[in-house]
């Protein structure tokens, strides 16, 4: 989560399995694979709520995954999402599931939502 927080794309993508997904409930979308996660948080980190100055409320879990309670970052007005994450014998992330309050970002989401797809 702090690799997000600081917008840092390489490193969180690094967190993934080669195969793994990001998956986005309230935006409707899903990316798979590293790479294309990768190009995606690029794309995406500095206007997505689980970006930019995201910080960490609440993180349950154990070596299969957990959940984590965040609060949204400084571009957003989102205040609070849950990200579930599965993860695999090697501790690297599979499926990153999240969701929050998609209404308070208002006209904005189709264009958060049109950044899952690769140019």
């Amino acid at each position: 989560m702090k690799t997000l927080g600081n917008q840092d794309a390489t490193s969180a993508a690094a967190m993934f399995s080669y195969d793994g997904v990001y998956e986005d409930l309230t935006l409707r979308t899903q990316v798979s694979g590293r790479a294309a996660i990768q190009r995606y948080f690029a794309r995406s980190l500095s206007a997505l709520p689980l970006g930019s100055g995201v910080l960490l409320q609440h993180v349950v879990g154990s070596d299969l995954g957990g959940g984590i309670e965040w609060a949204g970052g400084i571009a957003t007005a989102v205040k609070l999402g849950v990200s579930a994450i599965v993860l695999d014998s090697s501790g690297l992330i599979t499926r990153m599931t999240n969701v929050y309050d998609g209404a308070l970002i208002g006209s904005g989401i189709g264009t958060l939502a049109a950044m899952s797809v690769d140019p």
